[in-house]
């Protein structure tokens, strides 16, 4: 009996070892450092209290006449491009810099025909700061701050049919700052970084500028902003115009592949 309990204890020491040699070498292996080049593509559910409470007081003013009313932005598609530098390891971080555009429509059509279309761009620069985990030396799951800076905001607005419909034009502003937080899950496969992306914004500036067109206001002809209630703009009471702080919720699925790795 002892000498099976000592055969036993012998064997549990041994695979004991040999289990923790295999665990040290998937978790101690030599971090590589690439230089990368993507491509993003996925979905932005961007709006704001303004543009909901336009679209809101829009339908209800407008309600009588309307075949199709307005249904807001909602998901629409983002596209980046970016240049990262990544340490890939047991402990992986990367540091990104890139540009992302996010473009969408929405249009309402009255029942003489008559339509109204809205055009909602938003580009600019961001920095993206990752770090995280890999598992089994390929998969990948990376918490992810991301910084924009400067980012341009237009609201274009057409009217086919009445040409005395109002604020016709394009509107713009800018969000000097805004930073995200999120999650990233991804697979290396040698030479591609593919990687699925979700931040939701933490802050959003912008949020005292209103989107702004030079143009009507020098000629004096209509509001120089979209209003953000439209039953006050018809009725002529007091309004405020729809500010530049839109944003929300970003998925993407983004392709990367190395350009060089660094010894």
């Amino acid at each position: 009996m002892r000498k099976c309990f000592n055969i036993l204890l012998c064997f549990i020491v041994v695979t004991s070892h040999l289990g923790t040699q295999k665990i040290f070498a998937q978790n101690n292996w030599r971090p590589k450092k690439f230089l990368t080049v993507g491509l993003g593509l996925g979905a932005g559910f961007l709006g704001s209290d303004d543009l909901t409470h336009f679209k809101t007081t829009y339908n209800y003013v407008n309600e009588p006449w309307l075949f199709s009313p307005l249904k807001g932005f909602g998901g629409a598609m983002i596209f980046r491009v970016e240049l990262a530098y990544r340490k890939f390891g047991p402990k992986n971080m990367t540091f990104l810099v890139g540009w992302q555009r996010y473009k969408n429509r929405d249009v309402s059509q009255y029942n003489n025909g008559d339509m109204r279309q809205l055009e909602l761009n938003m580009n600019g620069p961001y920095v993206d700061f990752e770090m995280g985990r890999t598992f089994k030396r390929h998969y990948i799951i990376n918490g992810v701050f991301t910084l924009f800076l400067n980012r341009k905001v237009s609201l274009k607005s057409n009217y086919q049919g009445d040409e005395k419909a109002g604020f016709i034009g394009k509107y713009e502003g800018f969000v000097p700052i805004a930073f995200d937080l999120g999650v990233v899950l991804g697979v290396y496969k040698d030479p591609v970084f593919l990687t699925c992306k979700i931040t939701y914004p933490l802050f959003t500036g912008g949020g005292s500028t209103n989107l702004y067109n030079p143009t009507i206001a020098q000629s004096q002809s209509d509001t120089p902003v979209i209003p953000s209630d439209y039953y006050n703009y018809v009725y002529g009471m007091g309004y405020e115009g729809i500010k530049s702080n839109i944003d929300g919720l970003k998925i993407l699925i983004t392709g990367a592949v190395v350009l060089k790795m660094f010894r």
